[in-house]
């Protein structure tokens, strides 16, 4: 990784302080993104002398156009776009864009930064998207017709699993997008990692983190898959995956479904107003 720049999003705790720190031990010079200015200045401490940090909301699509455009002022080139940020919430929230917050942090930052960064990306002789999704894209289901839970009771856990299957979807259709370039785009399942994620949910969520605490991997454990991701040589042409235990395996059968991944395509667009 030496010489390469790396954008990652949520790298201010958990696999994701990790795949930060880890990258930049091999040589990588990381780009942070984070919300919180102390937590992104304390974690750049941990980091070589050449990385760097953009502060900005990753639910808003204002933040995001500033920050990539920040990005792209600086580094005509990327080598890897590490979409780590994410949460789970208790009750039903809405970004700076009024939309529901879940879909916005967890989807469309990802669906946003890729798009915006993506010169840059097709500038460096390889480069790779790597999207944290999660086994829980499997009870993922997305309803169009109430794509942002206003019409029924808010479920926390079932906005969750929607988004991680968008994550999923997501993949897949920007992978068929890209065929031909040089540019791979993969997702991964960490595991269940013992990090401070959805302690802020409240509710029954944060007592079901609590409860499974003790089983749960270590933030170590669950950043492997990022960082095989990143850096693997072997994979400099594979692309349109889904890696668990940094081996690709299969996801769910919604998640192959073209239709769903061109109709998810065509909402993030209309919501984010990206051409």
């Amino acid at each position: 990784m030496q010489g390469k720049t790396v954008v990652i999003t949520g790298a201010t705790g958990g696999i994701g302080k990790v795949t930060a720190q880890t990258l930049s031990q091999m040589g990588a010079k990381v780009l942070l993104l984070a919300r919180d200015a102390a937590r992104g200045k304390e974690t750049l401490k941990t980091l070589s002398r050449d990385c760097e940090l953009y502060i900005g909301d990753l639910a808003s699509q204002d933040d995001l156009h500033r920050m990539a455009q920040e990005i792209k002022s600086k580094h005509s080139t990327i080598d890897v776009l590490v979409n780590n940020a994410g949460a789970i919430f208790g009750e039903r929230l809405e970004s700076p864009d009024g939309i529901e917050m879940t879909i916005a942090l967890n989807h469309l930052s990802y669906f946003v930064l890729s798009n915006l960064l993506l010169d840059p990306l097709l500038n460096a002789p390889q480069g790779r998207i790597v999207n944290v999704s999660s086994a829980a894209h499997q009870m993922g289901y997305i309803d169009f017709t109430d794509f942002q839970y206003r019409e029924r009771r808010y479920n926390g856990g079932r906005a969750y699993n929607d988004s991680k299957l968008m994550n999923v979807l997501f993949t897949y259709e920007l992978a068929r997008r890209l065929k031909g370039t040089p540019v791979t785009v993969n997702c991964l399942h960490p595991g269940v990692v013992k990090t401070s994620f959805g302690k802020e949910a409240g509710g029954w969520i944060s007592k079901m983190f609590k409860l499974f605490r003790p089983i749960m991997i270590t933030p170590e454990q669950g950043a492997k898959t990022s960082i095989h991701l990143a850096t693997s040589p072997e994979l400099s042409e594979v692309t349109g995956k889904y890696f668990t235990n940094c081996a690709a395996t299969k996801s769910s059968v919604r998640s192959y479904d073209e239709g769903l991944a061109a109709r998810l395509w065509y909402t993030s667009k209309e919501l984010t107003g990206l051409d």
